[in-house]
């Protein structure tokens, strides 16, 4: 099924093909996971941006 017309499902589907075989030999690093000060770091700027967006709402 196609939703857009200018995305090739084949070559769409050939990527993650690809993607998922280099995932998987196990020679791939993985990133670090998050830690607690990267939680932290996401909360406090998705806070922010709220906070901002209360502002200029009424503004």
């Amino acid at each position: 099924m196609k939703y857009f017309s200018f995305i090739d499902e084949k070559q769409m589907n050939a990527d993650i093909e690809t993607r998922i075989q280099e995932m998987e030999d196990p020679s791939y690093r993985f990133p670090k996971r998050f830690a607690r000060r990267d939680y932290i770091t996401v909360a406090v700027v998705a806070g922010i941006c709220l906070v901002l967006i209360m502002i200029g709402y009424h503004l």
